[in-house]
């Protein structure tokens, strides 16, 4: 009976070490994480899922995210709440799919095996957002891009992550489809994932400025030719770029980030209509006519200054000097940035065959659409 407990202890353990090296082994997305507190990260060109700890990474899952058409929405979101055995109340929209493909439509799913919210689902952002995690019913949509817009895991991961998971938790949900780690040999690993959502969304200059800083810092040689293959592929492999043997390559140990690209500044929401109307004077000397609003301006675009407030517009005359009112933030200075580096990459040895001398104008020449 001992025995029996003690080889149930090592196997528990082994299989903890085991998941605890393939958790520090994905590779991982370029976001600073809250340093206190619980922080989950999606990052939806990877299809995955890291749960964060204090800074510390302490669960990674894959995820099906939404479809080209139905995609999830990045941004900053918190946990909102943990809802069990769920009823799946069926959007319109989805409905009308069921309705398209000839199936039986469906307004309300009841808990059980059939269920595509699976065991659990675990809101975050505002609800009628209706974004959230939860299991499913067809665990082989996981990974993916699969969903409407949710984000999908297995059932298993959904209930480890349902009963970590803290309400008013950060959530990111990020773009990041390259990806720079450094592991705990000090070797450089680059990858690059497919562009699910065509958003294009590398900057060529800033992962080649990295590449070269991080070279100069090192003082250990960048494979180039690796990169351009790399991002060509976009297969999702970690590839080695700094390894004499890429193909027998592994990653050795922890790995850390290497940071190369700047979070997106948040955008402005901007009303499709203005939540307070502009004034609106009263009807000028002349019958018939109309009541001045914001729109009509903006159709004429002739050219003509257009008084505001004056009573009389055909006959006025702008008196004086003008001052400029000013409304419109002046564009964010842009970095003057040479097409070519000047320093090109550390030239290695050749591995097999000859390999050229890698430049930056070589990476941001030789990029896929």
């Amino acid at each position: 009976m001992r025995g029996l407990v003690w080889s149930r202890m090592v196997v528990g353990m082994l299989v903890g070490v085991l998941s605890l090296v393939a958790r520090a082994q994905v590779p991982l997305p370029d976001l600073p994480v809250n340093t206190s507190g619980q922080h989950i990260v999606v990052n939806l060109p990877q299809t995955r899922l890291f749960v964060f700890q204090d800074g510390n990474l302490v669960a990674s899952y894959p995820v099906a995210v939404g479809k080209m058409l139905t995609a999830t929405p990045t941004g900053d979101y918190a946990i909102k709440g943990v809802y069990r055995d769920p009823s799946w109340h069926v959007p319109k929209s989805i409905q009308e799919e069921m309705r398209r493909k000839g199936k039986p439509v469906q307004t309300v799913v009841p808990p059980g095996p059939d269920n595509p919210l699976g065991p659990v689902f675990i809101r975050f952002g505002e609800p009628k957002l209706g974004l959230g995690m939860h299991g499913t019913n067809v665990p082989s949509s996981v990974p993916g891009f699969r969903s409407h817009g949710c984000v999908r895991l297995r059932n298993d991961d959904v209930l480890a992550l349902a009963s970590t998971v803290k309400s008013g938790a950060s959530v990111t949900v990020a773009y990041q489809s390259v990806l720079l780690n450094e592991d705990s040999a000090g070797q450089l690993w680059l990858t690059a994932y497919h562009d699910g959502y065509k958003h294009k969304d590398v900057e060529y200059q800033a992962l080649a400025n990295a590449l070269l800083s991080w070279q100069h810092s090192r003082g250990v040689a960048v494979f180039g030719k690796r990169v351009n293959e790399a991002l060509k592929a976009r297969n999702g492999k970690p590839v080695c770029l700094t390894c004499r043997h890429p193909d027998t390559a592994k990653m050795d140990g922890t790995l850390t980030v290497v940071r190369w690209q700047q979070p997106p500044a948040p955008k402005a929401v901007v009303p499709v209509t203005p939540a307070e109307p502009l004034m609106e004077p009263k009807p000028e000397a002349s019958a018939a006519a109309p009541a001045w609003r914001h729109a009509s301006f903006t159709k004429a675009r002739h050219g003509k200054s257009v008084c505001l407030t004056c009573r009389h517009l055909d006959t006025t005359k702008i008196d004086g000097n003008r001052m400029v009112v000013r409304w419109q933030p002046p564009p964010a200075s842009e970095a003057n940035v040479p097409v070519t580096q000047a320093e090109p990459l550390m030239e290695p040895k050749p591995e097999v065959s000859a390999t050229p001398v890698w430049k930056h104008a070589r990476l941001t020449g030789n990029m896929p659409d």
